[in-house]
């Protein structure tokens, strides 16, 4: 190819690259602050700016969720001043989303109690559903009449332990609670599986209740462990309660399917592992 045709290619190429980068130059930004998504939206697109030259974010400076902004989003400043041309680089807009706020402050509520954020979602305007975390049963009215004090003195405090994201569309949020005295009860049972994790994996303990059923069952056995599991508990910090189904062979080589194999498995002062209780029936 011949060396003056190259050039005119390239500064073609050059020309197209200028023209899409500052597609967005010479634009005058209009008045973004105050309006919702929706109209920012369409004053940008009246005035001639594409969505690509517009980048949205939160307060924190995180991208915005587009969809959320839809919903709720209002915006709260703007890079470029109203009127001043928008560079090749666009505009920022940064945007508030209620749904966005109430969902980070309830997140961070969560181990606390429920009234500590009761407030802030009737303030945005939203309806709480409150769900007891094991049962899954609905405790609304009960949550409500606790934190308002209509219960008086036999007032329950209850702990947020998750929260499900606001729906900016119901303007509703559903959150999960327990009772001060479960949630610590809980909380207690985890830091005990911990502890005793880090001594003896569960998965180590029902490997020395295997080893215990092969000397109280010789003739042969199978220990469903892994799909046949009832209970895997932590007693303490040194004990598992183990119980699951079980296959044995009788000295006849007779099998009998699905008895139940339990034990409790510990950790001695010195670091032996024992299984004791052993009973399959």
């Amino acid at each position: 190819m011949k060396p003056h045709l190259i050039n005119q290619r390239a500064k073609a190429a050059l020309a197209i690259f200028m023209l899409l980068s500052l597609s967005a130059c010479g634009t005058a930004a209009p008045k973004l602050v105050g309006k919702t998504y929706d109209q920012a939206y369409d004053a940008l697109k009246k005035a001639g700016i594409e969505q690509d030259d517009a980048d949205y974010v939160y307060q924190d400076g995180s991208d915005a969720d587009l969809t959320q902004l839809s919903a709720d989003g209002v915006v709260i400043a703007q890079s470029v001043k109203p009127g001043d041309e928008i560079p090749g680089e666009g505009i920022t807009i940064t945007c508030k989303s209620v749904s966005k706020d109430l969902g980070d402050a309830l997140r961070k509520g969560k181990g606390k109690p429920a009234s500590d954020t009761y407030q802030k979602i009737v303030d945005a305007k939203y309806t709480p559903t409150y769900l007891e975390a094991t049962s899954k049963a609905d405790i609304t009215s009960m949550v409500v009449n606790d934190i308002t004090g209509k219960t008086g003195q036999d007032a329950v405090v209850w702990i947020v332990t998750k929260v499900a994201k606001p729906d900016p569309s119901k303007k509703t949020v559903c959150i999960a609670v327990q009772s001060e005295e479960q949630y610590k009860k809980a909380q207690e049972g985890k830091r005990i599986v911990a502890a005793l994790q880090k001594k003896l994996s569960v998965s180590a303990a029902w490997s020395y209740v295997d080893q215990a059923m092969s000397q109280k069952c010789p003739w042969g056995h199978n220990l469903h462990d892994v799909d046949g599991v009832i209970t895997q508990d932590a007693v303490d910090e040194n004990t598992y309660h183990l119980v699951c189904y079980c296959d044995v062979v009788n000295a006849y080589g007779q099998v009998a399917n699905n008895r139940k194999c339990d034990a409790y498995v510990t950790v001695r002062e010195n670091g032996t592992i024992s299984v004791y209780n052993l009973n399959v029936y």
